[in-house]
């Protein structure tokens, strides 16, 4: 049978598109089966009709169950995009209500109706076909029960394992800017990033003498890997051979619960930093007062465009390369309040036309884009300024000021595991495998590698501030 899913993921810029059929029809002999030729042809339109479209990516490969193809729009979508990915669901939908037992589609998008309809692809004699309660050769009718434990099929864990992550790209703010090391074959425990040395300036050459040249090749840097996972318990009976609401619904949760705990493990690596620049204090007389310590910040020394501009030039007397031609910042919403007000800031929105944005990005200043989460990372505790002092007399302890740490970065300064190699994935297991003496409740939730290692210290500035909201938000 032939599986056909739709889906659509929501973010700040629209939806992203996703068409996905694989497996074997099973209508007639390969060569003769016309449901395989009406799909194929139905997914290879989609492709000529969308090629050179901006944003628009395809992929196909082999799985066990035969092969797989994928077409994916970045958004914003255009309505050319939009009108293409409707034509070939369309043709899928009158594919899977004339040849049901050969052809399934799903729709998973917010428009679409979430059922599976009875749809196919690709030829190949004999294949099973999904029934109620078992498998069905497409020929002979011979049934087959479904693999032991009511087991998920291989297609449908890629279905949700693709779900997981597209549910976690949203969340992932400050992995979008490391550079992505797959994870080592054979899974070992630790991961290798290579980066190349820094050469001098080239010397003046003497006629008829020959220069001493320098050096050059590779340093190695390397990170222990940590495996990290959750799950939750559920009450409901899991379909697990056709798309079930109850685990689409979970993937969304676990997905944005995995992105958010693999771009924290990111952050703090990224945070721990060794360049640091501390806003100044200021009066208000409008005096400035330089700040050495995180502690001797106070709520006057909030980030502003001098302090940007501070920033982007020791990037600059570092000699960190940019990215796409610009640094970057990554920056909590209550520091871009106190920094959106300057006269010199561009929205995002200027000049997101000409330029593709970058999850998060908000706008620009001095050269910098700013990229917004609430996943900045923030300072409170011992070592930050003092609120309210210790009374030891009644024993309550000390309060401080929150303290941001805005991340001012080049290309390349930190490095992670790559997350769409294979390396989130969704578990899970239905009441007859887990719930169990009962077979009372199931199980849904997700596991990843993970690493992150600062790879140049010279190509990132974490600046520390205080302001507004220094007195309210807690530390992440």
């Amino acid at each position: 049978m032939i599986k056909v899913n739709y889906t659509e993921l929501d973010g700040p810029a629209g939806p992203t598109c996703r068409l996905e059929a694989s497996g074997h029809a099973g209508y007639a002999p390969a060569g003769q089966d016309i449901v395989c030729a009406g799909a194929s042809i139905l997914m290879q339109t989609l492709v000529y009709l969308l090629a050179g479209e901006s944003g628009v990516e395809s992929d196909a490969w082999e799985t066990p169950e035969g092969p797989c193809l994928a077409v994916k729009a970045l958004p914003p979508v255009s309505q050319q995009v939009e009108n293409a990915f409707e034509f070939a669901k369309a043709g899928f939908t009158l594919l899977a209500e004339r040849y049901p037992d050969h052809l399934r589609y799903a729709d998973a998008s917010s428009r679409g109706e979430k059922s599976m309809m009875d749809l196919q692809l690709f030829a190949d004699a004999g294949t099973l076909v999904n029934a109620g309660g078992n498998y069905v050769n497409a020929y002979s009718g011979e049934t087959s029960a479904f693999p032991e434990g009511s087991g998920m099929t291989a297609s449908m864990k890629t279905f949700y394992d693709t779900e997981l992550l597209e549910n976690a790209r949203p969340e992932l703010i400050h992995t979008q800017f490391a550079r992505k090391q797959a994870l080592p074959v054979g899974r070992g425990k630790t991961v290798e990033w290579r980066k190349w040395n820094t050469l001098e300036d080239a010397g003046a050459l003497t006629e008829g003498v020959i220069p001493t040249g320098q050096k050059f090749g590779q340093s190695a840097v390397t990170q222990a890997i940590t495996q990290y996972g959750t799950y939750v318990s559920v009450s409901d009976q899991l379909e697990l051979h056709a798309i079930d609401d109850v685990i689409l619904g979970a993937a969304e949760e676990l997905g944005a619960s995995a992105g958010t705990t693999q771009d924290k493990l990111v952050r703090n690596v990224a945070a721990a930093g060794t360049n640091v620049q501390y806003c100044d204090k200021v009066g208000t007389n409008g005096a400035h007062t330089a700040v050495t310590s995180r502690a001797g910040l106070d709520t006057t020394a909030k980030l502003t465009p001098d302090e940007v501009n501070k920033a982007v030039t020791l990037l600059k007397k570092l000699k960190a390369p940019k990215i796409d031609g610009k640094y970057v910042a990554i920056i909590h919403p209550s520091v871009a309040y106190d920094l959106r007000s300057s006269a010199a800031w561009i929205e995002a929105h200027k000049y997101a036309g000409l330029t593709e944005l970058f999850t998060g990005e908000i706008g620009e200043l001095h050269g910098v884009r700013f990229i917004e989460t609430t996943e900045a990372k923030i300072f409170n505790g011992e070592g930050c300024p003092v609120k309210t002092a210790a009374d030891e007399s009644k024993g309550t302890p000390a309060e401080y000021y929150s303290v941001y740490a805005t991340l001012f970065l080049g290309k390349d300064a930190y490095g992670m595991i790559d997350p769409e190699g294979g390396n989130l994935e969704m578990i899970i297991k239905d009441k007859g495998q887990v719930g169990g003496p009962l077979n009372q409740f199931s199980t849904l939730g997700y596991k990843f590698s993970s690493a992150a290692k600062i790879l140049y210290q010279d190509r990132m500035v974490r600046v520390e501030s205080c302001g507004a909201y220094s007195a309210e938000d807690e530390a992440n």
